[in-house]
C-alpha cells in the first residue's frame, strides 16, 4: 500500500465515539528554571495515578545530578491530569510532551503527524537510571508479535500501548463461598432440558416437577465451602507444566451450567447482576467477550482484519439458520476478502454471544434499576450489599478491569486489600469446547506517544522517560498499583506479588495464565486500517433493523442488552436467532 493512502486514512478519531476505562487534575507547581522540565498530560481515568505519581518520583531522584540542557541540573516533571483525552487538533501548540491517552486511534493520530518518531526507544534497553538499562530484553522484544506488528509503520514506532484489561463479569468471591455457588466436583448441568430450566424458572410449575427439578439443581453445588470442586471452562485443575488450571474450579464450564448458577443465584437471594447506566458499552464490551471466547482467538481476528479464511460461519437457508439433525447450527468455511467481510457477522460464536445476552437479561436476572444506576453506585451496592437492604446481595458486576482500584473509596479502611473479589472466566456456550483457551479482548485502546512538536532541549528527557516508563520496574509498579496488566510482557518478583490486593493477584494470574489469550482491539490488516470506522469496538457486529409487531422495519444500535431489554419490554420479542439474520442482513 503506498504510503500516502495508509496516511490518509480515518480523519475522525474512535475516542470521540466511545467512552473511556471509567466512565484529575492539573498540577500546579512553580516552574523551577534552574531544571529541565518535563510535561505530562494523562487521561487519569479508572486506573488512577498514583502509579505514574511514584514513577515520576523516582525518576527525578534518579536524574537529580543529570543536565539535560545546558545550565539546568535536574528535571521537574509538571503533571496535567483529567479525563479528557487531547484531540490530535490541540496538539500542535500543546506545551506538554508525553501524552498518555485511552481510546486514542493510532493510525489517526499518526496520519495527522502529531506524533514523534520513538524507534531509537522501542529498539532499544529500557532506561533503569542514569547511565543504566536493562541488559536482556529491548523494549521492542517486549511487545507481542501481534503489538510489534500493528504499531509498526514503514519499520518505524510511534507509539506504545499502555494497559491491556478487558470489561467483563467480575464477582463476590466471598458471597459464592457463602451461599455455597461453587460446582462440586465432576457436576454438570449438561443433561438438563429446556423443560428442566422452564420448571425451575416458573412459579407456577407443578410442585412435584418443581421439587425434583430442584433436588436435581442443588445436587450441583458444594455442601461446604471445603468440597472439591469442578474442573470449571478450562477442563482441569492444579498446576500442568507451569499452568495453573485450578483459577476457574466451581465456576460454569458451558452455558448450561450458567443457568443453573442463576437460578441457584435467585434461589438463594442474590440478585445475578448489576451494570450502569453511565456506560451501557460494558455491555457490549462483555459480549464482545463472549464472542471472543467461543469462536477462539484467531477465529476471531479475522473480524479484526476483515479477512482470513473463516471456518465457523452458520449457514443460512432462505431467512432462518440451516440446523442439523440434533438442532445445531450448520456451519461452513469461506474465504473472507473485501467483497464479503459482511459474511463475518455469521461468526457460530457471535450467536452464541447473543444467546448469554438473553441470559443477562431474563426476569429477575438483573438489578432492575441498573438502567438508571451510576458507576460509582453501581460498584457500591456490589461492594456494600450490606447497607442497602432493598437490594440485597449481587453476585456479578459488568465492569472494566480498572473497577477494583476505582471503587477503593468504597472499601473500610484497611480491607481492600484482603476483599475477595475477582475477574470471572466465562463458560463455554457448549460442552465441546471446554479446555479450549480463555479469550478476552482488550478493547480501550491505550497509547502513549511524544508530541511531533517537542521543543528540541526537551527531547531527550521526553524519551528518557518513555524508555524508564517500559522498564520491568516501572511495569511491576504499574500492576501493584492498579491491578491490571501493562499491554507488555513481563514477570512480577515475589516482592511485588506478595504486596497485591487478592484481586490483583487473581486478575494477574488469569491475565498472565498461558491459558488466557487477550485480543487487543486493533485492526490487524491495511484493509481493516482503511475501514477502521466500522471497527467501534461499541457496535461492529451487533448493529441491525427488525420487522416489528407492527410490520414496519425498526433499526437499532449495537448493544444487545439494551435491545432485548427494549424488545421485552415493548412485548415485540426477538429471538437471539432472529436477531442475528437481521444483524447479517442489514451489513451484507
Amino acid at each position: 500500500m503506498k504510503t500516502k493512502e495508509l496516511l490518509a486514512l480515518s480523519v475522525v478519531t474512535l475516542a470521540s465515539l466511545t467512552s473511556l476505562a471509567s466512565c484529575g487534575k492539573v498540577d500546579e507547581e512553580e516552574v523551577d528554571e534552574t531544571m529541565t522540565q518535563l510535561r505530562i498530560k494523562y487521561t487519569n481515568g479508572g486506573f488512577g495515578s498514583e502509579w505514574l505519581d511514584k514513577l515520576c518520583e523516582e525518576f527525578e531522584e534518579a536524574f537529580a545530578d543529570v543536565s539535560f540542557q545546558t545550565g539546568r541540573l535536574g528535571v521537574q516533571i509538571i503533571k496535567e491530569y483529567d479525563k479528557k483525552n487531547t484531540g490530535y487538533e490541540s496538539i500542535p501548540g500543546n506545551s506538554n510532551h508525553i501524552f498518555i491517552q485511552e481510546d486514542t486511534d493510532y493510525y489517526t493520530y499518526m496520519s495527522k503527524g502529531v506524533m514523534k518518531d520513538i524507534s531509537d526507544v522501542v529498539n532499544d534497553y529500557a532506561v533503569t537510571g542514569n547511565e543504566t538499562k536493562e541488559t536482556n530484553r529491548k523494549i521492542s522484544d517486549k511487545m507481542s508479535d501481534l503489538y510489534r506488528s500493528f504499531y509498526q509503520y514503514n519499520g518505524k514506532y510511534y507509539g506504545i500501548p499502555l494497559f491491556e484489561t478487558n470489561v467483563g463479569l467480575q464477582y463476590n468471591v466471598s458471597l459464592f463461598e457463602k451461599k455455597k455457588l461453587f460446582f462440586k466436583k465432576d457436576a454438570s448441568a449438561d443433561e438438563f432440558t429446556e423443560a428442566d430450566f422452564d420448571i425451575l424458572n416458573k412459579d407456577d410449575a407443578d410442585k412435584e416437577a418443581k421439587e425434583e427439578a430442584l433436588d436435581k439443581l442443588y445436587s450441583l453445588f458444594i455442601s461446604n465451602t471445603s468440597d472439591e470442586r469442578s474442573y470449571g471452562p478450562d477442563g482441569k485443575t492444579g498446576t500442568i507444566d507451569g499452568v495453573n488450571y485450578s483459577i476457574d474450579d466451581g465456576l460454569p464450564a458451558t452455558y448450561k451450567d450458567f443457568r443453573a448458577l442463576l437460578i441457584m443465584m435467585k434461589n438463594s437471594g442474590v440478585t445475578p447482576f448489576i451494570w450502569n447506566s453511565t456506560c451501557t458499552d460494558y455491555l457490549t464490551s462483555l459480549l464482545n467477550d463472549v464472542w471472543a471466547n467461543n469462536e477462539g482467538a484467531n477465529q476471531f481476528m479475522n473480524n479484526l482484519k476483515l479477512g482470513g479464511t473463516a471456518t465457523n460461519l452458520v449457514k443460512l437457508n432462505g431467512n432462518a439458520i440451516e440446523r442439523d439433525s440434533n438442532g445445531n447450527p450448520v456451519v461452513e468455511t469461506k474465504t473472507i476478502a473485501a467483497n464479503n467481510y459482511a459474511d463475518l457477522h455469521l461468526q457460530k460464536g457471535k450467536l452464541e454471544a447473543l444467546d448469554f445476552a438473553q441470559y443477562l437479561i431474563e426476569d429477575g436476572n438483573y438489578y432492575s434499576k441498573s438502567w438508571q444506576t451510576s458507576y460509582t453506585d453501581a460498584q457500591e451496592y456490589f461492594i456494600n450489599p450490606q447497607n442497602h437492604k432493598t437490594i440485597g446481595d449481587i453476585g456479578f458486576i459488568v465492569e472494566g478491569g480498572w473497577w477494583f482500584r476505582e471503587a477503593s473509596d468504597f472499601f473500610s479502611p484497611g480491607t481492600q486489600k484482603d476483599a475477595k473479589f475477582s475477574p470471572y472466566i466465562l463458560p463455554k456456550a457448549t460442552k465441546d469446547k471446554i479446555g479450549t483457551p480463555n479469550v478476552r479482548v482488550s478493547d480501550r485502546r491505550s497509547l502513549m506517544f511524544v508530541n511531533n512538536y517537542i521543543p528540541e532541549d526537551n527531547l531527550k528527557v521526553a524519551k528518557t522517560f518513555l524508555s524508564f516508563l517500559q522498564s520491568d520496574h516501572a511495569l511491576e509498579t504499574y500492576t501493584l498499583y492498579t491491578s491490571s496488566k501493562r499491554a507488555l510482557q513481563y514477570n512480577l518478583s515475589n516482592e511485588t506479588y506478595s504486596k497485591m490486593s487478592y484481586y490483583g493477584k487473581v486478575a494477574w494470574e488469569i491475565a498472565n495464565n498461558t491459558n488466557t489469550i487477550t485480543i487487543p482491539w486493533l485492526p490487524l490488516s491495511n484493509f481493516a486500517k482503511e475501514h477502521v470506522l466500522e471497527l467501534d469496538y461499541a457496535s461492529y457486529g451487533y448493529k441491525a433493523t427488525y420487522i416489528d409487531k407492527d410490520g414496519k422495519e425498526q433499526p437499532v444500535g449495537g448493544n444487545p442488552v439494551m435491545n432485548f431489554n427494549d424488545w421485552n419490554k415493548k412485548k415485540d420479542p426477538q429471538t437471539s436467532e432472529q436477531y442475528f439474520i437481521n444483524i447479517y442482513n442489514y451489513n451484507k
